[in-house]
């Protein structure tokens, strides 16, 4: 795991509070670091370093990659308030980590859920793209799918392929794949969700529903850091909202949902850089990519804040796992906490 930063990013460090409670940060780091040293017992040396430094980096580095300055201040006030006792930041390192940390891998094995996908005979077939169903108010991962092609124009949004189904089912799109002059590729495609509905379920289900809203949740904790609306949006079938989907080749589909890849905006709008765990991605998928709509008021593109919010927990997994080649010592680590608390 790679160590803090020795101080914040330049940006911050006229906030003196901010940089008082970055070196607080600091300080258990290192005392995190010296306790190690003094263990003999391999198995409690595995435990204690990795729930130790893990709670402790995430303190700090949530200084340095959260997207909100009302998120960082959150932050920084709770490190503040608990300055003088280890016990209580390693606390709140565990309640970040328990609410926001983990709330990108809801998924309970790590695999992607497969998107509803029906097979050729059950799908009807349409003449043309505006004969294609469109659900204003989606309840099921079918629905979702179909309003996301619909809106990404039946297409990969990162690849460009072409949903292979489709092609064969709709006139007007076989005839523009098939055609001389085209270049056009197909691909089995699926719905991907920024936020899952299995978030939902581990929020309300193993958490207890009664505190769904509290401080102490992961809604609480994205409204103290700037987003207050975020359950509001996505409670419910409400996940299935096109602001928090996106239509992606079944590859890169499981990439994003494993966490191997993810989106950072550009100062283009619309416009993400693909980051990536390792750079071998990069010669399968484009460096950028830009979200387009036919119509932005009825097909919004995703959603903007969704993606920074996913990119700032990206950015908090990278540093903590540095190899790049594998994820392997991050997941592990990770899953030793999620039973330590269970």
């Amino acid at each position: 795991m790679t160590a803090l930063p020795s101080q914040v990013p330049e940006e911050l460090q006229s906030k003196l509070h901010v940089v008082r409670a970055y070196n607080i940060c600091l300080t258990l780091e290192r005392s995190q670091i010296q306790n190690d040293t003094k263990t003999s017992n391999v198995h409690e040396l595995e435990c204690a370093s990795n729930t130790g430094l893990i709670y402790s980096r995430i303190l700090g580095y949530l200084i340095h990659f959260l997207p909100t300055q009302q998120g960082i201040e959150d932050v920084c006030t709770g490190v503040l308030s608990c300055a003088d006792d280890e016990a209580a930041l390693l606390d709140l390192g565990k309640m970040y980590f328990d609410y926001f940390i983990r709330a990108f891998r809801a998924k309970k094995d790590g695999e992607p859920v497969p998107t509803y996908y029906e097979p050729f005979s059950e799908r009807p077939s349409y003449e043309r793209f505006a004969d294609m169903p469109f659900v204003e108010a989606p309840q099921n991962d079918a629905d979702a799918k179909n309003n996301a092609l619909f809106r990404d124009q039946f297409r990969c949004i990162v690849t460009g392929r072409y949903d292979s189904s489709l092609v064969f089912q709709n006139k007007e799109l076989y005839e523009i794949c098939d055609s001389a002059e085209s270049n056009a590729k197909i691909g089995v495609l699926q719905c991907a969700h920024i936020f899952t509905a299995s978030t939902n379920e581990d929020t309300d289900a193993e958490r207890g529903s009664d505190n769904a809203e509290g401080d102490v949740s992961m809604w609480g904790l994205l409204k103290r850091f700037g987003y207050p609306r975020l359950r509001e949006e996505l409670t419910g079938h409400k996940v299935h909202r096109l602001e928090n989907l996106m239509t992606l080749s079944c590859d890169f589909h499981h990439f994003f949902d494993t966490l191997w890849v993810w989106f950072v905006a550009t100062d283009e709008k619309d416009t993400y850089k693909i980051e990536c765990t390792h750079p071998l991605f990069h010669r399968e998928y484009p460096e950028y990519v830009t979200f387009t709509t036919t119509d932005k008021v009825k097909l919004p593109v995703p959603s903007p804040v969704y993606l920074a919010i996913h990119a700032a927990y990206m950015e908090e997994r990278k540093i903590l796992d540095p190899d790049g080649a594998s994820a392997e010592t991050l997941e592990h680590a990770l899953r030793k906490l999620e039973v330590s608390r269970s």
